[in-house]
């Protein structure tokens, strides 16, 4: 900002109707995935391994996948609250990552082959998890630069930031694969919370008129 020059604030262009529910929604998904997360930094390095199919293994996964797509609901709620270009971004790819995410880890398990020494994941099973992995640590980098884009509309800029840093950085070590087993789950976890708060607080702006709805779509 100039000295002398007031700053210009921007103002959010919702697109349709806002609603908050979109930001409870992903509230709520981003409380849970702090419980998912924690237990799959417990028990990542099984991940690599089971001795056939494991229910305790499918629940986590299908727990983990709950919660990652009710957490996007905040970011498309970014988007049609906000008129957040990143927020659809986020949505649009966390689809696809978490929806490969449970398919990778139930085929991965499947894929677990039998021999004198015990058991062994076959390379297309190892592949895929570290598939998941990679597009899930992406998705938690998207997510933190969506909250550092639009920190200014959330209401709490400081806690938006925040929470987009960790998640950032949580993301990469995740993405890394081996990193991730050792704390990436564990990082993301602040950032997570964070980002729940912020949403559960997020204002939501006026209806725009239908001439200016029209305008933005």
């Amino acid at each position: 900002m100039v000295a002398g020059v007031p700053a210009v604030l921007v103002q959010p262009r919702p697109v349709g109707v806002p609603s908050r529910s979109w930001f409870t929604a992903g509230a709520v998904g981003h409380f849970m995935a702090v419980a998912a997360s924690i237990a799959f930094g417990v028990s990542a390095f099984g991940f690599f391994g089971y001795g056939g199919l494991s229910l305790l293994h499918l629940a986590l996964v299908a727990f983990l996948f709950v919660s990652l797509l009710l957490s996007l609901f905040g970011f498309f709620g970014m988007r049609r609250n906000y008129g957040s270009q990143m927020g659809l971004a986020t949505f649009g790819y966390g689809l696809a990552a978490v929806l490969f995410l449970l398919v990778g880890q139930v085929v991965a398990q499947l894929t677990v082959s039998y021999g004198w020494w015990g058991y062994a994941m076959s390379l297309l099973g190892i592949i895929l998890i570290i598939t998941s992995w990679v597009l899930l640590g992406v998705l938690y980098i998207l997510a933190g630069v969506t909250y550092i884009v639009a920190r200014h509309f959330l209401g709490n800029a400081g806690l938006a930031l925040a929470a987009g840093v960790v998640l950032i950085v949580g993301g990469s070590l995740i993405s890394s694969v081996i990193l991730a087993v050792y704390g990436g789950f564990f990082v993301v976890v602040p950032g997570l919370i964070m980002g729940g708060i912020v949403l559960l607080k997020a204002p939501v702006p006026p209806a725009p008129s239908p001439a200016v709805r029209a305008v933005i779509a």
